[in-house]
């Protein structure tokens, strides 16, 4: 296997210069960037990871170059959970620098590294375990039913609810046996523990009450699960309103693990689980999304409970206006309505746009950063 594993321009028109980075090698996040783990590990931190990179597939982006000590999983974001390929036949699966072949479900791959690293576990250093599980995302398979060849594009996305929520069970499953593990080494009260998901649910989830699916802007295509146990610091069954998004939770690791930002750098997010410790009021946010998929591109901006979103492809555009305090679930289209806040908000999103074209341009954005430019701060 080459140091770099050639994938099409074609499948990677999501971001807006993906392509030509992909051309020249150079989609993924460079190691000049920081990261969570870069700078926990500087902090006196050890780093593994079980599970999708989806970071780059050229090897000068691997995560041994972004500080993990060790690292097991795919390359890409999506793999044939038996066959451990792509949905074009090429084996992804990786451990450290080498390319492996190992049988199993891909959901007890991930857990069973976890796992094993618990059990060896000698306390020396702190401890960062990343575990980013492609559970539930496409092939839909039962981890019970191993099928006699892999998946390929053609049935890439077959399989029914039922084996969906089979797959979450298994999900489910390890998680709580890496709890349990964290219970039998007495590492329970010392561990903050994360669970978030990376978007809403695709068609075969259920997103209700909310409105739309992985890949947009509605609620249900950005609304995800987060759950946090930090015993001492969160009070048990503590639920918050406060808007949030995924960037935070990055801000609060940091602040957790005791880990000082570079010189000259500074974070989108904000430390969310410190106003959940202080029970402090909901504090007023502002937040912003880009998605692009081939020609298809959503834009969203929420300042307080009011939204805009527009969605554009080809000559086909619409917008659409919320309070997502009296309707959450968007089917109220206040554009007409309320044309003052709708007029304000996408002002708002240009604005931030203009901004982070601003950064590109003059080079305060990295490549890391350039092909999620225009989402860096929002999705």
């Amino acid at each position: 296997m080459s140091e770099y594993l050639q994938k099409p321009p074609k499948n990677v028109g999501r971001y807006d210069d993906a392509i030509r980075l992909c051309e020249n090698h150079d989609l993924g996040l460079p190691v000049s960037e920081p990261t969570i783990v870069s700078m926990l590990v500087r902090a006196g931190y050890q780093a593994v990871g079980f599970g999708k990179w989806h970071l780059g597939y050229e090897k000068k982006f691997w995560p041994l170059r972004h500080g993990f000590e060790y690292y097991l999983g795919p390359l890409g974001g999506g793999v044939d959970y038996f066959y451990h390929t792509e949905w074009d036949g090429t084996p992804v699966l990786f451990e450290n620098d080498q390319f492996i072949q190992r049988e199993g479900y891909m959901t007890d791959i991930i857990t069973d590294g976890a796992l094993k690293f618990l059990r060896d576990y000698d306390g020396q250093k702190p401890f960062f375990l990343y575990l980013p599980y492609t559970c539930p995302h496409t092939p839909i398979q039962d981890p019970d039913k191993k099928p006699p060849v892999p998946r390929r594009k053609e049935n890439w996305n077959e399989g029914s609810r039922a084996t969906y929520a089979k797959m979450n069970e298994r999900l489910d499953q390890g998680i709580g046996k890496i709890l349990r593990a964290l219970e039998a080494k007495g590492l329970v009260d010392d561990t903050l523990v994360i669970f978030c998901s990376d978007n809403g649910g695709t068609r075969t989830a259920r997103n209700a009450p909310f409105s739309g699916y992985k890949g947009g802007c509605f609620e249900g295509g950005i609304r995800v699960p987060c759950i946090v146990r930090w015993p001492g610091r969160l009070p048990a069954g503590k639920v918050t309103d406060q808007a949030a998004i995924t960037l935070d939770v990055s801000a609060s690791i940091l602040r957790a693990g005791k880990a000082k930002l570079p010189a000259g750098r500074e974070l989108d997010g904000i430390d969310i689980l410190t106003l959940i410790e202080r029970d402090a009021p909901l504090v007023p946010r502002t937040l912003f999304w880009r998605q692009r998929r081939g020609d298809l591109t959503w834009r969203a901006v929420r300042d307080g409970s009011v939204k805009y979103l527009s969605r554009s492809q080809g000559a086909q555009f619409q917008e659409y206006l919320f309070d997502l305090e009296n309707d959450p679930a968007e089917k109220q289209n206040l554009l007409d309505a309320r044309p003052a806040d709708a007029q304000r908000l996408k002002k708002l999103l240009t604005g931030w746009e203009a901004s982070m074209q601003d950064d590109i341009e003059s080079g305060r954005l990295g490549s890391a950063s350039r092909q999620t430019a225009a989402s860096a701060r929002g999705y």
